[in-house]
């Protein structure tokens, strides 16, 4: 017993270092973040208007991953970077850079009283969502960069 008791601030925070990044993995999986970074992965900085804290869900239409206020969202020219915090990240959900040619559709979304734009990819599965101040500006990008289309 008095063994487990010195042991214990030493297991502790390994334990719990192992199931945070465990969890991490698990979420960037089941998000498809990992499938997103296979072809979206960011290989430049991030370059536009930028927002911190930022909520939103990737993932299945119907039953998304959720991050409350741990991505960061940049909207440039070219497309939209999107990162996590660096202590969600783990292993397996680098930055991403979204180009908005690789977006086939954003389709205006309701919760209550909250509108959302959910965004869909070209031959990708999950779905990307991003709510509040931010949302409406990727939103207005995405419109702007649409009517210049021709």
């Amino acid at each position: 017993m008095n063994v487990l008791l010195y042991l214990l601030p030493v297991v502790f925070p390994l334990a719990f270092a192992t199931l945070w990044l465990l969890v991490t993995v698990l979420l960037a999986q089941l998000s498809g973040w990992v499938r997103l970074a296979e072809r979206f992965r960011a290989t430049r900085p991030p370059i536009g208007r930028h927002f911190s804290f930022v909520s939103g869900g990737i993932g299945s239409r119907t039953f998304p991953v959720s991050y409350r206020s741990c991505l960061s969202l940049t909207i440039g020219e070219a497309g939209f970077f999107l990162s996590l915090w660096p202590i969600f990240r783990g292993f397996r959900a680098p930055d991403l850079f979204i180009p908005w040619s690789a977006i086939e559709r954003v389709e205006d979304r309701r919760l209550l009283f909250m509108r959302y734009p959910m965004i869909h990819l070209r031959e990708q599965w999950p779905t990307i969502s991003i709510y509040w101040a931010a949302g409406e500006a990727l939103n207005a990008a995405w419109l702007a960069r649409s009517a210049r289309k021709p």
